[in-house]
């Protein structure tokens, strides 16, 4: 029997239209290839090569079992990571995303809040990146590095550390934040966009996956937790954030 001939939903997770077929065809050709050169299972090698965009990695890089089996871990880690964070975003957007940016930018004048406020933009914009094509893809990763850069300009006034550090392959530069519920970062920056930003040499990432969004959520919630009351008194929130930044 051929590949095309047969698959089933333990195979092949796409919706059934050409492109997907195709990436499914060209997974499960090259995972069978890949367990016969590392003496791994089938299974074990189209998990891997179904979780890797295809000529990012070849089989020179994946020189033993060990190395297959620590990627495979790590692919499934970040699997799950991934599935936390959907259901995060499904239910913080239902209702509480754009009311928080409105009023974020209502206290832009504290430099917290819009620097919080920016941030949550980019890591917005980032997502929808990951779900866009072509120029689409393009616009939205354009407007989180717009974002981004405009965070970098008030976060002296934070008191806030943030740097950045060298990324591994197609990643050139890696920009990290240390917000109060933790460290949030983003990857593909361009050298430009850390004019102003101190190099770290040392691999500062704290192993988290998937957590960008709901670390800012969550640093907004705990400097200004009346912020999304049903009424919302700018007044105070100024006070209660100026408060908790100070403490």
């Amino acid at each position: 029997m051929r590949d095309w001939d047969y698959y089933d939903d333990d195979d092949y997770y796409g919706s059934h239209d050409t492109v997907s077929y195709c990436r499914w065809l060209y997974n499960r050709t090259s995972a069978k290839h890949m367990a016969k050169e590392l003496g791994i299972s089938t299974d074990l090698a189209g998990y891997i090569g179904n979780s890797l965009i295809p000529g990012r990695i070849c089989l020179s890089e994946i020189p033993d079992i060990a190395t297959a089996k620590r990627l495979h871990d790590d692919i499934k880690k970040n699997r799950e990571a991934q599935e936390r964070k959907s259901e995060f975003q499904q239910s913080f957007h239902e209702g509480n995303s754009r009311r928080m940016k409105i009023r974020l930018n209502r206290l832009s004048d504290i430099p917290e809040a819009y620097v919080l406020r920016q941030l949550m933009e980019a890591e917005e914009f980032n997502i929808k990146a990951k779900d866009c094509i072509y120029k689409y893809k393009d616009y939205n990763y354009m407007k989180k590095s717009e974002c981004l850069r405009n965070a970098i300009g008030k976060l002296p006034e934070t008191g806030w550390r943030y740097w950045w550090q060298r990324g591994t392959g197609m990643t050139a530069y890696i920009f990290f934040v240390e917000l109060p519920e933790g460290q949030v970062s983003w990857h593909g920056m361009e050298e430009g966009d850390m004019a102003g930003v101190s190099f770290e040499e040392r691999d500062l990432w704290d192993g988290a996956r998937a957590v960008t969004l709901p670390r800012i959520v969550l640093s907004v919630n705990r400097l200004c937790p009346s912020l999304l009351a049903n009424k919302f008194d700018r007044e105070a929130c100024a006070v209660e954030l100026r408060r908790n930044v100070a403490g």
